[in-house]
Order: structure tokens, then C-alpha cells, then sequence
């Protein structure tokens, strides 16, 4: 009784919510139409002819549509709570004062500029002390538990075939570009060279001769090309069929070979775990015997390059600049960086 009332209040509120909007906005705009096209002739048109004709994409984008224009209304509205945040930020430890220096944080230029990569010396240091590759597993679950998604990913989401659960899934992951396809189609390949001289041109900001650099960013180019060809297309993992596939962690072990899975488990606090969805059991083999192929100076430049890849869009102007010359206009024609404070 009590969960029909509750549905009835939200239905209530909802439809209240509705009928308060519809005075000013609407989810249909007429003059966006184009009613001297016939909707048999073309219907996008017909109905977004207008807006079409008149709207441009900013510079600062790489395609413009009404959901780009939905999240950039959000995004006015959080950044108006985080700059009321900044003003007003009250007791240490409050949700205001935690958010209001973060906010400040992220625009003060000048702190990033002097701190470059400072905040990234301990795990820089952490990869360039490996000295076996049995000790690959712990320092790829270190990166990953910082957000950087070294070789492969592994998270929690539900479980596709029981909503009533959670459950753990292992992806492919762990390149530079967007898929496969920029590794290894030739119609890609003036992309993939401008990716190595981008590489290359990181290293040399980590502090690397130009040769030394060449050298990191072809062990990078090695490691990346290998994982592509072990990974399906992006037609294949729109496939649930194809990419849901149930392992117990003996069998996933068994998968990934010389890599230490059980130990990367502890590292990431998932010991406990008995299976996993692998969406790609393939690549997990390929990683397997990318660990048995690559010798250390390989995977320490490729983790590197993950981390530093993870991280300089948001750090000193340089590294953003840098970062944005190729994953903003190479890859996705965009203009114009966007101003931080959106």
C-alpha cells in the first residue's frame, strides 16, 4: 500500500511538474520545420529543415544537436551551483567548501602552470621501478583504480541478464584512438601517423630527447596495435550475444595466461569475487600473450603513456593546448578549445 502511494505521489508531482512547464517551453518547436518539404520527401528535414538552415556549429564542437544543447543547459546550471560553492563555501569539510575548492581549483591556471606534472611523479616513479613483468599486475591495478584504463578495463555494472544484480565486467581497453579500425584500415593511417608524432611529442614533454621519444612512442605504437588486432569492431560489441560471456576466475586466469588476474583482483580490493563477464574472452588471451611477447622497456613506455595520456587535458595550459591539438581538432575537426569554465 504504502509503494502505490509513493508511485502516485511521484506520478503526481511529475505530471504537476509538466503543466507548471508548459506555459513557457515545449518539446516541440514549429519553427524549427521545414513545411515546404513533404514528410514522405524527408522527414528529418521536414521536420528540422529550419534549424538546420540556421543553426552553426561552434567552433568548439565537432557536431551540434538538441542533446548537445540540453547538456550544455545542464552544464550552465552546475556551474552556476559551483560557483555559488566558490562565494560561499562554509564549514571545512561541508559539501559547499568541497566543492567550492575544487572548482577554484581546477580555474586557477597559475597553480597548474607551476605544478605541470608534479602530481603524477610518484606513479611515474612506481612504472619506471618495475623490473619483472610478473609485477605488471599490481602496478596496472594501481592505474586502474586512478581511473587509467591500462590494457583493459575492469568495473561493476549491472548484470545484463538479471537487472536485480550487479555484477563485475572485464572490456578491452587500453589504446589511444577510438577503436581497432585507426590501427589497422588504411583509410586510417594519416590519423595513426599524427597519433605517433602526438606520442612522440608527450615523451619529449616527460623529458625525452627527440630520439629517445621516437624510440618510447614506436614501444607504444607495438603494444597498441597488438591489443587492436586482438579486439572486436565496434559492430561487434553492439552485440549482447556476442559479449556476454560468463567466467568463473579460474577460467578467466586461465585466459589471461602469464598475467597474474587473481593478484591484480586482491590489488583492486575484489579478492573475494567468484565471476566475471568477459565481453571479449579473445582479448583477454591477446593481452596474455602481449605480457609473454613485450619485454619490460615496452610495457614501462606504454604505462607511461597511459598515464600521461589519462591526464594532460587537465593540467597546464601547455599539456591541455598539446592535448587538444589532437584529440580536439585532429581526431574530432573541432575549432577552438572550449573555455574551462565550461
Amino acid at each position: 500500500m504504502m509503494k502505490l502511494i509513493a508511485s502516485l505521489l511521484i506520478i503526481i508531482s511529475v505530471q504537476s511538474f509538466l503543466f507548471a512547464q508548459k506555459k513557457t517551453t515545449s518539446s516541440i518547436d514549429l519553427k524549427y520545420m521545414n513545411k515546404s518539404i513533404a514528410p514522405s520527401e524527408d522527414f528529418f528535414l521536414f521536420c528540422n529543415g529550419e534549424w538546420v538552415k540556421n543553426t552553426e556549429i561552434p567552433a568548439s564542437e565537432s557536431r551540434w544537436g538538441s542533446f548537445n544543447e540540453l547538456d550544455k543547459t545542464n552544464k550552465e546550471k552546475l556551474k552556476a551551483i559551483l560557483k555559488k560553492c566558490a562565494k560561499k563555501r562554509g564549514e571545512k569539510g561541508s559539501q559547499n567548501q568541497l566543492l567550492g575548492d575544487y572548482y577554484s581549483a581546477y580555474l586557477n591556471f597559475a597553480q597548474r602552470n607551476k605544478s605541470g606534472l608534479k602530481g603524477l611523479k610518484k606513479d611515474f616513479e612506481e612504472i619506471e621501478a618495475l623490473s619483472s613483468k610478473s609485477d605488471l599486475a599490481k602496478t596496472i591495478a594501481s592505474l586502474h583504480m586512478k581511473g587509467v584504463n591500462a590494457l583493459f578495463y575492469f568495473g561493476v555494472s549491472q548484470d545484463l541478464k538479471n537487472v536485480d544484480r550487479h555484477i563485475c565486467y572485464l572490456r578491452q581497453s587500453g589504446i589511444g584512438l577510438p577503436n581497432k579500425d585507426y590501427y589497422l584500415k588504411e583509410n586510417k593511417k594519416q590519423i595513426l601517423d599524427a597519433y605517433f608524432s602526438h606520442v612522440t611529442k608527450g615523451f619529449e614533454l616527460l623529458g625525452k630527447s627527440n630520439e629517445e621519444a621516437i624510440r618510447c612512442a614506436k614501444n607504444v605504437l607495438f603494444i597498441e596495435n597488438f591489443l587492436a588486432e586482438g579486439m572486436y569492431s565496434p559492430a561487434e560489441l553492439r552485440s549482447p550475444e556476442k559479449t556476454y560471456n560468463k567466467k568463473t576466475i579460474e577460467e578467466t586466469t586461465r585466459l589471461f595466461n602469464a598475467f597474474r588476474f587473481p593478484e591484480y583482483l586482491k590489488e583492486v580490493h575484489f579478492e573475494d569475487m567468484f565471476e566475471v563477464v568477459v565481453s571479449n574472452p579473445s582479448y583477454v588471451e591477446t593481452c596474455g600473450q602481449l605480457l609473454v611477447d613485450c619485454d619490460i622497456k615496452k610495457w614501462k613506455d606504454y604505462l607511461s603513456w597511459c598515464l600521461f595520456n589519462k591526464f594532460a587535458g587537465h593540467l597546464s595550459e601547455e599539456l591541455v593546448n598539446y592535448n587538444f591539438d589532437f584529440y580536439g581538432k585532429t581526431l574530432r575537426g573541432k575549432q577552438e578549445l572550449k573555455p574551462e569554465q565550461e
